[in-house]
């Protein structure tokens, strides 16, 4: 009986040990506390009861195992390991190489202090009264030069350099008008300002050939330029003086398109003309500040057969009222455009046209030569005879006449050969006053004599 009393106490103190491990591995498998061996029977008994105490509460195992081992393990090694060895190795090294040799700098002298320079007394300056009057006669000068700009506000200036600053934009500057040299502006007059300045420049060429006018605290101005018949670019700045000094807007409103009136076309040119098509071509004067051409075109009696507008100085006239046989006037006048309204120069002097003489025709031979003739040309003065051995140049003027006919004796200047060739031009003419005008010279006449 006692061996069996002995075997069943040993059976259950087994059975108590195995239940004992699979309880803390239980634990263990849920928490992070370290395993616990135990070694005797008294320890396995001891452990039994406080898992079995442990069983009844089910918050406190989610709560330790979950809150404790967290803190332990990962907060008190990160501790340890990072900030006590930085702070060692660091921190102190740091300071003695460093701190210590600045805690003892070298003395220096009283009288002098590190980085910063000695100051130097200041000398006393006494104007001697030569010095003085030389300052007085300076503000003098000055006085004057001011009250001499104010009198000849309206001259022409080179831009000086002078104080500039920030003064009130000048708003509605336009252009109003203009004459061959002049150009008219009107504003609104800014507050603050005692004056404006108005620069102008012809337009296409660089800034530094720029000029200025003064005017006072006025809302309109007439500006002179130097060249007529241009287009200028104008800007207007504000302007304040206090006492001597000039203050002037950095910047204002700026013009780009400002033309004078054309001047008056002093050239037209026929540079030919087909009357079977009733058409001819015109070179007129160009003018920079012209936006259009106009021209009217009259017969030999001084009828106008019409009047037309070109955009260019270049142009075709048109008109079945052109034949050949007649001479023909033309006279041009430019078109500016100002302020939206049209501006006309004055008209040209006419330029007197007509097509070369018609139906040249070879007729007797006369002694040292051969006899021509053509077909009049109406309202002609004359006629001018050139010859020449080649088609293209070398013609030369071998006589004229109020004629329709003409003998024809020399070729370019030499004395015509038997069986040499010639080729001649037939010129109408007209002069009015001192002026030659000539037909067309188109064609020319051949034949061998």
């Amino acid at each position: 009986m006692k061996r069996v009393k002995k075997l069943i106490l040993c059976m259950a103190l087994i059975l108590s040990m195995v239940f004992s491990e699979v309880m803390m591995v239980s634990a263990a498998e849920t928490t992070t506390v370290p395993e616990v061996k135990a070694e005797s029977a008294d320890v396995a008994e001891d452990t039994i009861t406080a898992d079995s105490t442990m069983e009844e509460p089910t918050e406190e195992p989610t709560e330790n195992p979950s809150e404790e081992p967290a803190e332990n393990p990962s907060e008190e090694p990160a501790e340890n390991p990072s900030e006590e060895p930085t702070e060692n190795p660091s921190e102190k090294p740091a300071e003695n190489p460093t701190e210590k040799p600045a805690e003892e700098p070298e003395e220096t002298p009283d009288s002098e202090v590190v980085g910063e320079p000695a100051e130097e007394p200041e000398e006393d300056t006494v104007k001697t009264p030569t010095e003085e009057k030389t300052d007085k006669e300076l503000a003098k000068e000055s006085e004057e030069k001011t009250k001499t700009e104010d009198a000849s506000k309206t001259e022409l200036e080179v831009d000086p350099s002078g104080a500039v600053g920030n003064l009130p934009w000048v708003s509605n500057f336009k252009h109003v008008s203009s004459t061959g040299d002049t150009l008219r502006f009107t504003w609104t007059k800014a507050s603050g300002v005692t004056g404006y300045r108005i620069y102008y420049w012809i337009y296409g060429r660089d800034q530094s050939t720029k000029k200025f006018k003064n005017v006072g605290d006025v809302s309109s101005a007439t500006v002179k330029v130097p060249t007529a018949g241009q287009r200028y670019i104008v800007a207007i700045h504000a302007v304040k003086k206090s006492g001597s000094t000039t203050i002037v807007a950095e910047s204002g409103k700026v013009l780009t398109n400002c033309p004078t009136v054309a001047p008056k076309i002093t050239s037209v040119k026929c540079t030919s003309f087909y009357p079977s098509s009733h058409s001819a071509y015109f070179t007129a004067s160009k003018r920079s500040s012209a936006d259009s051409y106009q021209y009217e075109v009259y017969n030999y009696a001084g009828t106008r057969l019409l009047r037309a507008t070109s955009s260019t100085n270049s142009f075709n006239v048109t008109s079945s009222k052109m034949k050949a046989g007649l001479f023909y006037s033309i006279r041009v006048r430019s078109i500016t455009k100002i302020n939206g309204a049209d501006v006309y120069s004055s008209w040209s002097a006419k330029n007197y046209f007509s097509y070369e003489p018609d139906n040249v025709k070879r007729g007797k031979n006369v002694s040292g030569g051969f006899r021509i003739s053509w077909s009049a040309v109406t309202g002609a003065t004359g006629y001018k005879v050139y010859t020449s051995s080649s088609k293209d140049s070398g013609y030369k003027r071998i006589g004229t006449t109020s004629a329709r006919l003409f003998d024809v004796k020399s070729v370019g200047g030499q004395a015509l050969q038997k069986g040499q060739r010639c080729y001649t031009k037939i010129i109408a003419y007209k002069k009015v006053g001192n002026v030659t005008y000539n037909s067309t010279e188109m064609h020319y006449y051949y034949t061998v004599y």
